[in-house]
């Protein structure tokens, strides 16, 4: 729903949208501040790549103008448009310092009553921001349709640009050959080589570590092969093996055989070579991958090639050798008679597209919001403030919590699916510990019923769960920066809070099928993106605690419990025998199970101390995890079962097994006369 003023839980949302833009190597040199009233997009100068080859930083240019164009997609999509005032500073390349890195300042304007006209293409552009990645593997020689090249070509003039198109196979493979000579000058060239094998991820763990860089993954590389990469790509036995031939054969399987599967290959091109230029040439290039999204296009940059025309236009470094540079130098007029360009060359991007062979289902990961985000400089002592709140607010936890993990918690943002029982209760703990950055995504209001394990009193019935228990917990510490999804978690908004969150409580209830749905669904995102999600049991007075811990890429969505399953037939107990073995099940939990299996009783009852246990493990085990600790990934407590004497455990042991037994014949008893009762499908017919 359209909002008539900026909030910071929008801006969250647009720089999320903005770190999905393309940048070079996934480095993701970018940053950003807001002050309340704009939003300042800057380079991020730890993050800037090609010292050698692009001293005027274009590519760095490119991805921050994709990254503003994200920015403007996302701000159209809830109703506003985006003001953009370049370089306020007024600042070159050259007069710019780490201090004052600002290429562009935003501000944003309610679009109601404006005119929008020309701007229904870029709204339509806005669904595919998550879902544009590039993909690496070869193409189909299947012709991309004219029209849709056509359309392409169309967004780059619309700006002023030229997007010059080649399907001729003769000039993809003149082409293919100049890719594969770039490709071997950057494998042959030290510092090139040196700053790629930095941004080169080997394991997914290491992947999830880093969060930017390249998955060897994604260049469609076994993962057992992928793993000896790291000898493979280092520079002293490239130096080496390079005498043999070792860079021809790297450049031809990622350059020139790559551009030579293409069925259509584009360089996009400005008629200025000025940084605001570039800066407009990323945007263009940015709406053109999504519309090639929309069109279920592939694309892959091929940027070598640019890259050495930025180190001729820029002057040559020491280190580009002269035979190199003679063999540069010839690049221009060659692009020219392969594209039929006639004036000057600025080139934005050579990228091919097409359509597949083979398809990733992760894409490339982006840092966490903390590392993008520059805080704003206060300017009264409200910052003061808030500092020594907090340092009072925690100074008991030291030295259980040392002061490098108390920060971590603190800059972390936690993100809570579901702020009923478990999720409401991992929530105050969490804020007494000293979290305070929280997302939280819930749908409904307080009930009479939740009192006895949730967290509320009885003004709060009637009220939302996620904004009251906010409000509630910012009486604990005034200056916690919560976002609350009204909504819960969507399959709109799914991306977004995975995303967007370090660490993942999952408190979704398994009552209703759609939930059930949508809490798979986390759990695959989560996966995707390489996030750790705790989820929480409630069993009568036991408290079955799991961490899925998908950084490591060892594991699947809830353990590959749910693969090729049909979730919309999946029943709430169907859901609970797959995720708790039946020996997790307490004794008080078995004549409830027998109810259900006999279908007399569909909810689950939950008990207040139950919920609460699970506060307190699973925000401990965030704490744990941001700090880098290893965390075990079952942890199943019986509060009535410790309080028992061992000769009472004994006796109450044994019932429990034969209990459990005899549930299980029930159920298969249950089962096999459900599949009796049930119609068969032609296929079983037969």
């Amino acid at each position: 729903m359209n909002q008539e003023t900026i909030t910071e839980d929008l801006i969250n949302l647009f720089t999320y949208e903005a770190a999905l833009a393309p940048s070079p190597h996934n480095a993701q040199g970018w940053k950003f501040r807001f002050d309340g009233q704009r939003l300042d997009v800057m380079y991020n100068a730890q993050y800037r790549i090609l010292h050698e080859l692009d001293p005027d930083e274009k590519e760095g240019s490119i991805a921050l103008g994709a990254a503003i164009e994200n920015i403007s997609l996302a701000a159209l999509h809830r109703g506003f448009l985006a003001q953009i005032v370049w370089f306020p500073k007024e600042r070159t390349p050259k007069e710019r310092t780490d201090d004052d890195p600002v290429v562009a300042s935003i501000t944003f304007v309610p679009a109601a009553g404006r005119s929008l006209s020309g701007l229904q293409q870029q709204q339509d552009l806005y669904r595919y921001i998550e879902q544009r990645s590039m993909n690496r593997s070869k193409y189909k020689r299947t012709s991309v349709p004219h029209e849709q090249i056509e359309a392409l070509q169309k967004i780059a003039a619309e700006e002023g640009l030229e997007l010059c198109v080649i399907t001729d196979r003769t000039q993809i493979k003149r082409l293919a050959v100049m890719a594969g000579e770039a490709g071997r000058f950057k494998f042959s060239h030290e510092p090139t080589h040196r700053e790629l094998f930095s941004f080169l991820r080997y394991t997914a763990k290491e992947a999830a570590h880093h969060r930017d860089g390249l998955p060897l993954e994604h260049f469609n590389i076994p993962a057992w092969i992928a793993r000896f990469g790291r000898i493979g790509m280092d520079w002293r036995a490239v130096r080496i093996l390079n005498r043999l031939g070792y860079h021809r054969v790297l450049a031809f399987m990622q350059e020139t055989n790559l551009v030579n599967s293409a069925p259509a290959v584009c360089l996009l091109r400005t008629k200025d070579g000025d940084r605001l230029s570039y800066l407009q040439g990323g945007r263009v290039l940015q709406r053109i991958l999504l519309a090639a999204e929309k069109y279920q296009l592939a694309v892959q940059p091929h940027s070598a090639i640019a890259d050495l025309g930025y180190a001729r236009l820029a002057g040559y470094h020491e280190s580009v050798s002269a035979q190199w540079r003679q063999k540069i130098d010839e690049f221009p007029a060659r692009l020219r008679a392969i594209f039929s360009v006639e004036d000057d060359l600025h080139v934005i991007n050579v990228f091919r597209i097409g359509y597949p062979t083979q398809s990733l289902e992760k894409r490339s990961l982006r840092r966490n919001r903390g590392d993008m985000m520059e805080e704003a400089v206060e300017l009264d002592d409200n910052g003061m403030r808030a500092e020594t709140y907090y340092q009072e607010l925690t100074k008991r936890n030291y030295p259980f919590i040392s002061s490098g993990d108390q920060q971590r918690l603190r800059k972390s943002r936690i993100g809570i699916a579901g702020c009923g029982s478990i999720g409401g209760a991992a929530i105050e703990v969490l804020v007494r510990m000293g979290a305070e950055r929280l997302l939280l995504a819930e749908p409904d209001v307080f009930e009479l019923s939740n009192l006895n394990r949730q967290n509320a009193t009885g003004p709060d019935i009637g009220k939302h769960k996620a904004q009251s228990i906010l409000e509630r917990m910012q009486q604990i510490n005034p200056y916690i920066k919560g976002e609350v999804l009204g909504d819960g978690v969507t399959q709109q908004n799914l991306h977004y809070f995975v995303g967007s969150s370090e660490v993942i409580i999952d408190g979704m209830d398994v009552t209703e099928k759609s939930v059930i749905q949508l809490k798979v669904m986390l759990h695959e995102e989560a996966w995707r993106q390489q996030k750790t999600v705790i989820s929480g049991y409630d069993i009568a007075g036991t408290q079955l605690l799991r961490v899925y811990d998908y950084r490591s890429g060892k594991i699947r969505p809830l353990g590959g419990r749910f693969k090729q399953i049909d979730l919309e037939q999946l029943s709430s107990l169907a859901f609970l025998s797959r995720v708790i073995s039946p020996l997790d099940l307490p004794i008080e939990m078995l004549p409830v199970t027998q109810s259900m299996i006999e279908g007399s009783q569909e909810s689950i009852p939950q008990l207040g101390p139950t919920a609460s246990l699970f506060g307190v493990l699973s925000a401990w085990a965030v704490l744990d995890l941001l700090s880098g600790r290893p965390v075990r990934h079952k942890i199943s407590i019986d509060i009535p079962g410790a309080l028992r004497p061992k000769g009472k455990s004994l006796i109450l042991g044994y019932k429990r097994i034969v209990g459990i037994v005899k549930l299980k014949l029930l159920l298969n008893k249950v089962t096999k006369a459900q599949k009796r009762s049930r119609p068969q499908t032609s296929e079983e017919r037969v």
